[in-house]
């Protein structure tokens, strides 16, 4: 099936591919009636995905209460984005010499009532999955310049804050308008955004990124790679794109 799947299939002009992620449930151990046997198949299918896509898993009885729990999660994330429970925190970036304040790091926290304040680690995976992340992301960008916009009002010298963008949001076409949007409904200056990328989404298409960035440099906005240093650390393949800063990964300057 996974081979089948896989064939390039033409559309108009254009040759698509397609790939499958497959959970298998088994009549009768998996379940003696068709409801069953697909909810099992789809707590296989989920399972199979955290492995990585594009593979195959048999259903056990332990990933029933993963998937219940996923899709709780999945629920409470749905529930507690409409109600206003993501919040940004502003990390400050130090010049090592003045130890003045140079920059801030918008960093996203979800609010739970139940589950008390979540880290990224643990919801932007399945905000991925779930095709939120776009919609989040905007909402991030958007939430940072209208801070920025309140501590210009203020009176607060100008600070640069630095945003976390996902692949998924960063591959998607309207990434780029979507930017120019916010900028333009918030008066935000351009140079006063950061958008923080990882190594490996820049590696994952280096045609795409390289135009995306290009695009995002000719708004105003300023560049940095997060991490670096945990993937390829190549400084060759730095000269392709149009990087302002690089962030060295915590592991190379701890001792």
């Amino acid at each position: 099936i996974q081979q089948a799947v896989a064939s390039p299939a033409s559309v108009r002009e254009h040759e698509l591919a397609v790939g499958a992620t497959i959970g298998i449930a088994v009549y009768p151990e998996d379940g003696d009636n068709a409801e069953a046997l697909l909810k099992n198949a789809d707590a296989a299918m989920y399972s199979a995905k955290e492995s990585g896509r594009g593979r195959h898993a048999f259903y056990r009885a332990a990933m029933n209460q993963r998937a219940s729990q996923r899709l709780a999660l999945e629920l409470a994330l749905k529930r507690g984005f409409h109600d206003g429970e993501f919040t940004l925190h502003y990390q400050p970036r130090l010049d090592a010499a003045s130890r003045q304040v140079v920059a801030l790091e918008a960093l996203l926290r979800w609010a739970s009532p139940s589950r008390g304040v979540v880290l990224p680690g643990e919801f932007i995976g399945v905000l991925e999955d779930t095709g939120m992340m776009v919609m989040v992301g905007e909402w991030v960008l958007r939430s940072a310049c209208a801070q920025i916009g309140r501590w210009r009002a203020e009176g607060m010298a100008p600070l640069r804050v630095s945003v976390n963008v996902s692949s998924v949001q960063f591959q998607n076409n309207a990434f780029v308008p979507m930017v120019q949007r916010v900028l333009r409904d918030t008066g935000v200056p351009a140079e006063l955004i950061e958008i923080e990328l990882t190594e490996s989404l820049l590696i994952a298409n280096v045609e795409q990124a390289r135009s995306t960035i290009s695009a995002l440099k000719a708004l105003g906005l300023k560049i940095s790679i997060d991490d670096f240093g945990t993937g390829y650390s190549s400084l060759n393949y730095l000269r392709h794109f149009d990087v302002d800063y690089l962030k060295i990964d915590r592991s190379f300057v701890t001792d």
